[in-house]
């Protein structure tokens, strides 16, 4: 059994790779081909302890992810600490190929998702992205964008310029495009952008929904707990599309971005789609793109999986990580 860390295989996860992996892995999933149990939740004292699993058809392999999320609901009071493990089966032999360590790989294969709908849902020619948020996760997710669009601006915005200005000076670094860090005061900008993400630890919306653009595509990764929103009720009433990558999980999960604005009615289920769906060739051509679409992404097991037997892949060709007793 093959141990690996985020020191092992960090800097070999592309995300461009990524993309193809989780979309092949959901083309899958929708033909049944694939299965996907939704996260299980297990709220305690100290912490959330959660649970996820998939099999992959395109790889073969059967996987689950685990971790334990420390002080999460308290993070105004101690930073909340995580610990996540990815077990990565052979399902011909039952064999446990590898366990795996690394943040990294969560926020790869997150970016991974977004890209695939940012692929097929916004305007082919979409060069102004928009970012809320300058964590790790923002990070992953502007790359992930960069891989599918040209992007040629970039909006940064953060509540604490500072961030902002570090996020930015990053990417002017790494790609020649131009990066306008900003604030929330006035969100003026926000017209401008063709693609929106909001990768925050926000439990309000970050911005209103008549800011944006016709047309934009408006991507949510944070607050996918109860009573939390990063997206006003506005947002989907101005959308023509909502699509999630799980109604069964949103629901499981009482994701406040998506029955908050049910329960409002904003928006009603049979304007929802499935990420799948939307991907399948039944729906090509389904969502209009000169129409404000949301995509909400809650995560799915099959996004790990397959990005954990793609790291495992890497990991055996350059004999990387370490081997332990079966």
């Amino acid at each position: 059994m093959l141990y690996l860390t985020g020191r092992d295989i960090d800097s070999r996860l592309n995300i461009s790779s990524a993309v193809e992996v989780v979309e092949a892995a959901l083309r899958d999933l929708v033909i049944q081909r694939s299965v996907n149990l939704d996260r299980q939740t297990m709220n305690l004292k100290n912490g959330t302890f959660r649970s996820m699993a998939a099999y992959v058809a395109t790889s073969n392999s059967v996987g689950i992810k685990v971790g334990f999320w420390s002080s999460e609901f308290r993070g105004d009071v101690e930073p909340a600490r995580s610990s996540e493990t990815i077990l990565l089966y052979d399902p011909l032999t039952g064999e446990l190929l590898t366990l795996i360590r690394s943040h990294f790989l969560n926020r790869v294969r997150t970016a991974a998702a977004t890209a695939v709908a940012i692929r097929r849902l916004a305007s082919p020619n979409a060069s102004v992205l928009a970012i809320f948020g300058t964590g790790p996760h923002a990070d992953a997710q502007v790359r992930g964008c960069m891989a599918v669009r040209p992007i040629a601006r970039l909006y940064v915005c953060s509540r604490t310029s500072a961030h902002a200005e570090e996020f930015a000076a990053r990417f002017r670094h790494d790609f020649a495009i131009d990066v306008r860090p900003v604030g929330h005061a006035d969100n003026s900008w926000l017209g401008e952008a063709e693609i929106v993400i909001t990768a925050t630890s926000s439990a309000v919306p970050v911005f209103d929904g008549d800011d944006l653009r016709q047309g934009a595509l408006v991507v949510s990764i944070g607050s996918s707990y109860e009573g939390r929103r990063e997206l006003d009720d506005q947002v989907y009433r101005r959308a023509e599309v909502v699509v999630v990558d799980s109604k069964e999980q949103a629901v499981r999960e009482a994701s406040g971005d998506v029955l908050g604005p049910i329960a409002s009615g904003a928006v009603t289920w049979d304007r929802m789609m499935e990420l799948g769906d939307v991907l399948s060739s039944t729906n090509t051509g389904a969502v209009p793109t000169e129409h404000i679409v949301i995509f909400k992404c809650l995560g799915m097991a099959v996004y790990d999986v397959a990005v954990a037997r793609m790291a495992y892949n890497i990991a055996r060709a350059e004999g990387l990580g370490r081997e332990l007793p079966a």
